[in-house]
């Protein structure tokens, strides 16, 4: 049967989502250093301010997998990964709740718990974050380039074979996120100038070069 609102129902059809988040951090008053206490106070203090950021981190990079910032906080995610949404706000919040529970078991304050929406975007909407995230995107693919870049040459050098090893992981590792995340940037219609292939290249280049170590 031929629709008749094609346009209008078009004009509605979600082309993706924005997913801004607030997370609770270490910089809480309560984990800042403080005046007068034991060393055994400042120890433990620090201690537990640099596991609620292992979690801040943790969270976050889930968070940012879901496909590409476009500011620091909201990240912009194509429709096919709409379900592993709702399963990373789920993940996210199980870590703040074992992160309130440890706090307390500790005898600390609730950081709280984090602040994660999913809005849907149509068309019309989504173009100005999809800008805000090429630029975002390029600006984190022409530093990898650099990285990758300065890590060719210092493999040049010469790197002993255990330390090769764990060199070679962490380029695989990092090629399977490059070519995940490329998948998301053109399912958003996100332009890179051809930045993704340039850093395939290179990692295979490293890779090579490390395979004479």
């Amino acid at each position: 049967m031929e629709r008749l609102f094609p346009l209008e129902e078009e004009g509605f059809e979600v082309k993706g989502y924005v997913v801004p988040y607030d997370l609770p951090s270490e910089n809480i008053f309560f984990l800042r250093p403080r005046d007068g206490e034991t060393e055994e106070e400042r120890k433990k203090r620090e201690n537990i301010r640099d596991y609620v950021r292992a979690k801040r981190v943790q969270a976050t990079s889930y968070l940012h997998s879901l496909g590409v910032l476009a500011t620091n906080s909201v990240v912009l995610v194509p429709t096919s990964k709409v379900e592993k949404i709702d399963e990373t706000v789920k993940r996210v919040q199980k870590i703040y709740e074992e992160v309130n529970q440890k706090l307390m078991k500790e005898g600390y304050d609730k950081i709280g718990m984090p602040i994660i929406k999913k809005i849907p975007m149509v068309q019309t909407q989504i173009v100005s974050f999809r800008e805000l995230a090429e630029r975002q995107l390029k600006a984190k693919l022409d530093k990898k380039i650099d990285q990758i870049a300065n890590l060719i040459s210092k493999i040049e050098e010469g790197v002993e074979e255990g330390k090769a090893k764990k060199i070679r992981y962490n380029l695989n590792r990092t090629k399977k996120e490059l070519e995940n995340l490329e998948e998301i940037a053109k399912e958003l219609g996100i332009e890179t100038d051809d930045q993704f292939a340039l850093l395939s290249e290179m990692i295979d280049q490293a890779i090579e070069t490390l395979g004479g170590n």
